[in-house]
């Protein structure tokens, strides 16, 4: 006998709704899990593929790994990867509109480049 039906998010007539919350907050935590190892995988990789210098993929992957876990360090890599790379318009917007982490310092890195974003508009290309 089936006991849900699909799409329903209550639990079944013979289920407990404390049974059914806690099968739902182990299959989050498991999710969670899931994403927080992917986003170390591609954290990892894309340190890798900056050492080697391939600027492009690394971005790519940092911004893959924020996008699974939202944290500082790859928000902080992706900004830096694109000074890098010598987009200095997108790495200041990056900075500008990027959700700062409780306590997290204020790194020179990244006001020199605010700076060389500011020198690339007065001076162009």
């Amino acid at each position: 006998m089936e006991t849900s039906c699909p799409g329903r998010d209550g639990p079944s007539a013979d289920e407990t709704p404390s049974e059914a919350s806690g099968e739902t907050a182990v299959a989050r935590a498991e999710e969670a899990k899931r994403k927080e190892e992917a986003a170390k995988v591609a954290y990892t990789q894309a340190a890798r593929e900056a050492d080697a210098g391939r600027l492009d993929a690394a971005l790519e992957l940092y911004r893959k790994a924020d996008e699974l876990v939202p944290a500082a360090a790859p928000k902080f890599n992706v900004e830096l990867t694109l000074d890098k790379l010598e987009r200095f318009a997108e790495a200041e917007w990056t900075h500008r509109h990027r959700p700062r982490a409780i306590g997290e310092p204020s790194v020179p890195r990244v006001a020199s480049v605010l700076g060389r974003a500011r020198a690339a508009e007065r001076h162009g290309p």
